[in-house]
């Protein structure tokens, strides 16, 4: 499966553009990490990718199909959302939060069927969360809710994710945990696309990276090649040193960012 962005631009107001004639594509098997500050238009690109938002200008399409053509159930089985967060209003359980995943498979009026029980029962303990199944989402940690968002994302059995900063207000644990995650779904075939605020999510994931600025794409390619002291001096307007080091576990030299305080 892939999906194509072609020189898309979107306004929340005419006279000020959020997103500037970006172009992008996901494929099944791939991971691309979106990197950029604060404001420069990540979530609103990932917004118009999902349908939420609609371009101004440019077109998305999925395996060749735009996106205005397919339906709200389709689009949801090609496609599957992991926000930040969610606060939900009533009193789910993560087994019940999961099982949402599967709404896109229903048929107007008809309750869940056993296959999709089953499945988000399958889906939550491949996650290695059964033992929260029946906790109130509300009521869980930061890290154990992004674990329920994933799941409930992988109840859609959609093959194309698109995670909002997936480690964000993750402890470290968490976010080795999400990482490792990630890379494994990729190797199953997944496309992933994430937005991060750390560089070394690129390196370490081994994905593809775009550096976004000012609603425009800067740069798009392999992270060895693109993200080096300049690019990300340039993108954050702070000084950072891109190093390279060896790691033992991974019987090879790694990159790293390292800020630099002043």
């Amino acid at each position: 499966m892939k999906m194509l962005a072609e020189n898309i631009s979107f306004a929340y107001k005419k006279e000020h553009l959020i997103l500037n004639d970006i172009s992008l594509k996901v494929n099944s098997g791939e991971i691309v990490c979106v990197l950029g500050p604060n404001g420069t238009g990540k979530t609103t690109m990932l917004r118009c990718l999902l349908g939420f938002n609609k371009p101004s200008k440019g077109k998305i399409t999925i395996d060749g199909k735009q996106m205005h053509e397919l339906g709200v159930k389709n689009r949801a089985k090609c496609l599957a959302y992991v926000p930040q967060y969610s606060s939900l209003s009533f009193p789910y359980t993560v087994k019940e939060v999961v099982l949402m995943g599967r709404t896109a498979y229903l048929s107007y009026g008809m309750p869940f069927s056993k296959v999709d029980y089953d499945f988000a029962i399958k889906t939550i303990d491949r996650l290695g969360i059964s033992h929260i199944s029946d906790s109130l989402y509300n009521e869980l940690s930061g890290g154990q809710k992004q674990m329920v968002l994933l799941a409930r994302a992988l109840t859609q059995d959609a093959k194309i994710l698109i995670m909002d900063e997936p480690t964000a207000n993750l402890d470290y644990s968490n976010q080795v945990k999400m990482l490792e995650t990630i890379k494994q779904l990729v190797n199953e075939g997944y496309g992933i696309l994430m937005t991060s605020h750390f560089p070394y999510h690129a390196f370490l994931t081994e994905s593809r990276v775009i550096l976004m600025k000012g609603g425009k794409k800067l740069y798009d390619g392999n992270p060895d090649e693109i993200i080096t002291t300049e690019s990300l001096t340039n993108l954050y307007q702070t000084s950072v040193e891109v190093s390279e080091i060896n790691i033992k576990a991974y019987e090879k030299s790694i990159k790293v960012c390292v800020p630099i305080l002043k």
